[in-house]
């Protein structure tokens, strides 16, 4: 699923730039597979931050989906806490390791 940089950071000596659109694939665990131009990269749910489509949830947020056992993935699928959606991303729970 491709998404947009918010702003620059580095991955294993490669520069990346805000703007640039990458290419992110989902795992069976929490890391996430980084494409972009033939490379690719292991990241963890950190690059989430650096995503402009992509909002973190508040603590508040957490908590209101703990209580209703129902959260959502980056990419806004409704998921069990400990869910995978469609498009094969992970509940926040498992990204920010809550389970």
């Amino acid at each position: 699923m491709n998404f947009t940089l918010s702003s620059d950071f580095s991955c294993n000596g490669h520069a990346f730039h805000q703007g640039e659109v990458i290419d992110l694939i989902p795992t069976d665990s929490s890391k996430l597979v980084l494409k972009k131009n033939g490379h690719e990269f292991l990241v963890g749910p950190i690059i989430f931050k650096f995503l402009t489509e992509v909002e973190e949830p508040t603590a508040n947020v957490l908590e209101l989906w703990s209580n209703s056992q129902i959260c959502e993935s980056p990419t806004g699928h409704a998921l069990k806490l400990d869910g995978t959606g469609p498009d094969g991303f992970h509940s926040w729970f498992r990204y920010l390791n809550y389970l």
